[in-house]
C-alpha cells in the first residue's frame, strides 16, 4: 500500500509540474480614475420649529457632472426625512456656463441647500377674482389646494420654506405640528 501512496503523490507532484499555470507578479494597483458625480451637502436650519435643528441635504448622483440627477431632502433633527424633490435635469451647467466639474457642483448643491425658512403669512394673498384666473392662484403661482383650504393654511402662519427648482422656477413647503408632516403649498416660476 505504501508503494501506491508514493506512486500516486509522484504523479501528483509530476502533474502539478506540468500543469500547474503561472501566477503572474502583481502589478501595483494604478489609482482608478475619478468616474461619478455623486456629491451631498448638509446645512442645519429652523424648520420644525424656530429653535429645530432640521436639515437640508442636497445631493448629486451621476456618471459624472453633467448628466447627475439632484436631489434635496428636508430631515428632521432626528434624521426622519419629511419631503424630498429631484429632478434629472438639473440647471448647475446653465448657471456655470460651461461643463460641471466637482468643485462646481459641490459649490451649486451648497447654494442650493441655503434655502429661505419664514412663514405661511409669507405666501402671496389669492383674492377673490370675478375674472382673470378665478380658479387660480395667479399667473406663474399655482398649489395643489383649492382657495379657501391654501387661504386657512396662510392664514395660520406655519412654519414655511422655499427652494429653487430650476433657474426661475421654485416651491415652497409648509410643515404642520399637528401631523407632523410637510407638504408642497406653492409652485411659482414658468
Amino acid at each position: 500500500m505504501t508503494g501506491k501512496i508514493a506512486l500516486l503523490g509522484l504523479a501528483l507532484l509530476a502533474l502539478a509540474a506540468c500543469g500547474a499555470p503561472q501566477l503572474a507578479a502583481e502589478a501595483p494597483a494604478a489609482a482608478a480614475p475619478v468616474i461619478g458625480c455623486d456629491h451631498s451637502t448638509t446645512q442645519v436650519i429652523p424648520f420644525t420649529a424656530p429653535d429645530a435643528q432640521d436639515m437640508i441635504e442636497t445631493r448629486s448622483f451621476g456618471p459624472d457632472c453633467n448628466n447627475v440627477v439632484v436631489m434635496m431632502i428636508v430631515r428632521r433633527a432626528d434624521g426622519a426625512p419629511l419631503y424630498a424633490w429631484s429632478t434629472a435635469k438639473p440647471w448647475p451647467s446653465d448657471r456655470a456656463g460651461g461643463p460641471v466639474n466637482a468643485e462646481s457642483m459641490q459649490n451649486f448643491l451648497r447654494q442650493w441647500g441655503m434655502v429661505s425658512v419664514d412663514t405661511t403669512m409669507a405666501l402671496p394673498d389669492w383674492p377673490q377674482r370675478q375674472q382673470a384666473f378665478t380658479d387660480q392662484l395667479g399667473a406663474f403661482m399655482s398649489t395643489p389646494f383649492a382657495r379657501e383650504e391654501y387661504l386657512e393654511i396662510r392664514r395660520k402662519a406655519l412654519p414655511r420654506l422655499c427652494f429653487a427648482t430650476g433657474i426661475e422656477t421654485g416651491a415652497c413647503l409648509y410643515y404642520d405640528a399637528q401631523t407632523n408632516l410637510a407638504a408642497r403649498v406653492l409652485d411659482t416660476g414658468s
